[in-house]
């Protein structure tokens, strides 16, 4: 079974991602660097050459060949506004959603000069706020539980522990 996190750009998603599957004894995939290596080009010159809907098709086809592994899978932000993204997750056991607040997020974003992501560079703050806004009922929607990540990486990773612990999956010790 997969244990898949969603959530907005910045929500934690590959840094408690890594933590968990380590703790987990899993292995650990981000669903963005996987269609990279599938696309053989970074995301954003994949999106500009070929469009929004052609990226939605490749994120898609990975995610299928992904959901059924016992990993940790990091998905990218948009993943919940794919049509065929939905049903796939709809059908995994165990989707946590980090939520935090937009303005917390925003900060995140802004301050992070490591991962510099084009829907940033792209649009304004009123614009991520109406992305955020058109995304979080799709979040809400596929999550079988939500961990607000207003607290420490070791707090969010023992609260999803024991929402993978209540599904009868014992850890690997």
């Amino acid at each position: 079974m997969a244990v898949i996190l969603l959530g907005f750009m910045a929500s934690g998603k590959s840094t408690v991602g890594k933590r968990l599957a380590a703790h987990l004894d899993l292995p650990f995939i981000d669903l963005d660097k996987e269609v990279e290596s599938s696309i053989g080009m970074p995301i954003s010159d994949f999106f500009a050459k070929y469009g929004q809907e052609a990226f939605r098709q490749v994120e898609t086809e990975t995610l299928a060949k992904l959901i059924d592994s016992q990993a940790v899978i990091s998905t990218g932000g948009g993943v919940i506004e794919s049509p065929g993204n939905k049903l796939l997750l709809k059908n995994n056991p165990l989707n946590i959603f980090l939520s935090a607040d937009f303005n917390q997020l925003y900060q995140r974003i802004e301050g992070d000069k490591e991962n510099i992501r084009p829907l940033f560079i792209n649009n304004s703050k009123e614009d991520l706020q109406e992305i955020f806004e058109r995304r979080l009922p799709l979040y809400l929607e596929l999550a079988h539980s939500e961990v607000n990540v207003d607290k420490t990486v070791d707090k969010i990773i023992e609260e999803i522990i024991g929402y993978y612990q209540a599904l009868g999956v014992e850890e690997e010790e």
